[in-house]
């Protein structure tokens, strides 16, 4: 039996790290599977599959930025690859490298490899890296071309040109949520032991000086017509409200940040009854990588409409309505998508009943909502 063969195959052939292995879309190799009785009581004999098609991972023949194990695709071993590719010839074929998670020591697949600008003085080059990498290691080929001393040197977030603290050398990738073409500063030690900031001022370069680890928020020039996340949203009706949430959410930093990286889905519950079972997530998430990624000036927000009247009707009858319940409602329902608690004890109420005590209050409230 053709699903025994490959099982017994499967077993002889882990995937490891420090070698390659192949991607396959998971919409195909799920059908498959049900097709010759894999995970399943019976073969389905009704699915009929004639190539393997994993169109759906590429975007003008490059992988999707977005793509998450198990969810779009499936890694597979080449022994697996070969003999699938034997019995249905099709692909694209899609090889990737696995390397060792460097925190997990699992293996993992190296998918894409981010392009950050790096920005010092009057320059910028293209630095690239894997999101398993270090940001020492962005700093260190940045300094590399930029001629300059790694060890007197830091890079900063640069997101929108904003000049905003430092990033420690230690920190990986993958945990800072940045994005793809996403700014950085270098920023360099002068002879006193101060950081040397460097940003634009109507059109020249100004410098200033900081020795401490936190920097001040400083707006970098006035966007252009071609900056990326300037993209307007058509009104579908009176849903300027609609809208306004939107891109306020899709423009806050770190909230972007997060579901631009591929990784959110795997904190999607699906078991919580409060939750959308992750589709307010998918529609949401997909709105904002289409607006920090796609080269239009206006996007439709159709299907994250649609999946919001879905839960929440009143949102659905053309109407105004107010900004602040919107944000509300989107905020609350991904929040009980991904809150990966299933077990909630009940915690005493918090109070604060004079200003002494109110930064208290709130940091224990903090606390409590984390749990």
């Amino acid at each position: 039996m053709i699903g025994n063969k490959f099982l017994t195959l499967k077993s002889k052939n882990s995937i490891k790290s420090k070698s390659n292995a192949f991607l396959i879309s998971a919409a195909w190799f799920n059908k498959w599977k049900k097709s010759v009785g894999i995970d399943v009581s019976k073969p389905d004999d009704s699915i009929k599959l004639d190539s393997i098609d994993n169109r759906n991972l590429l975007l003008k023949d490059k992988l999707k930025p977005t793509l998450t194990e198990k969810y779009d695709f499936v890694l597979l071993s080449p022994p697996l690859w070969n003999i699938l590719n034997e019995w249905y010839p099709g692909g694209p074929e899609i090889k990737v490298k696995i390397i060792d998670h460097p925190e997990k020591h699992t293996p993992v697949p190296i998918l894409i490899e981010l392009t950050f600008s790096v920005f010092y003085q009057n320059e910028s080059v293209e630095i690239k890296a894997h999101k398993y990498e270090q940001v020492l290691d962005i700093k260190k080929r940045a300094c590399e071309k930029f001629n300059v001393n790694p060890n007197n040197s830091r890079i900063c977030d640069f997101w929108n040109h904003n000049i905003l603290p430092p990033i420690s050398d230690n920190s990986y990738i993958y945990n800072l949520h940045l994005v793809d073409t996403q700014e950085l500063l270098l920023q360099v030690r002068n002879e006193n032991g101060q950081f040397i900031t460097r940003s634009r001022s109507r059109g020249r370069l100004a410098s200033r000086t900081n020795s401490s680890m936190s920097i001040g928020i400083r707006p970098f020039g006035v966007f252009n017509a071609t900056t990326k996340g300037l993209v307007g949203l058509s009104n579908l009706g009176n849903t300027c409200f609609f809208n306004s949430a939107v891109q306020s959410l899709s423009h806050t930093h770190l909230f972007a940040s997060f579901f631009m990286n591929a990784n959110w889905r795997e904190n999607i519950n699906h078991i919580n009854h409060l939750s959308t079972d992750g589709q307010l997530s998918n529609s949401f998430a997909q709105l904002v990588n289409d607006i920090w990624t796609k080269d239009v000036k206006t996007l439709s927000l159709k299907r994250l409409l649609d999946t919001v009247v879905q839960f929440a009707p009143r949102f659905g009858d053309h109407m105004q309505h107010d900004a602040q319940e919107l944000m509300m409602f989107l905020l609350d329902g991904l929040h009980e998508d991904l809150n990966r608690a299933n077990k909630k004890e009940y915690i005493e109420g918090i109070e604060g009943d004079d200003a002494s005590c109110q930064e208290t209050a709130a940091e224990a409230s903090w606390k409590r909502h984390k749990l």
